[in-house]
């Protein structure tokens, strides 16, 4: 598959319109022989392969936050689930 040659500037493009690393474009290009639109279906599937494998991941620390605005009409209260407790405190 990496016998297919690709210009630099069609990897800056899809770099540019997808905002993947330059290694991934390049090899999502090589894999759709060239065609941007298949590249960002490439693109889009390793995107989603990297969001299942961290899908299973529990989130068991955390931090809650609130706020009151002056006045006391408006109010958030945040919940922030994260993997560890490192995160949580920064």
């Amino acid at each position: 598959m990496s016998d297919v040659k690709i210009d630099a500037k069609l990897v800056k493009e899809l770099r540019d319109k997808s905002g993947a690393p330059m290694g991934d474009c390049l090899k999502a290009l090589q894999e759709s022989k060239g065609d941007m639109e298949g590249a960002f279906v490439v693109l889009r599937k390793r995107g989603m392969a990297s969001a299942a494998k961290k899908a299973s991941r529990t989130t068991n620390e955390g931090a809650v936050g609130t706020y009151i605005h002056a006045g006391g009409k408006i109010g958030v209260l945040l919940e922030l689930n994260c993997e560890s407790d490192f995160v949580a405190r920064t």
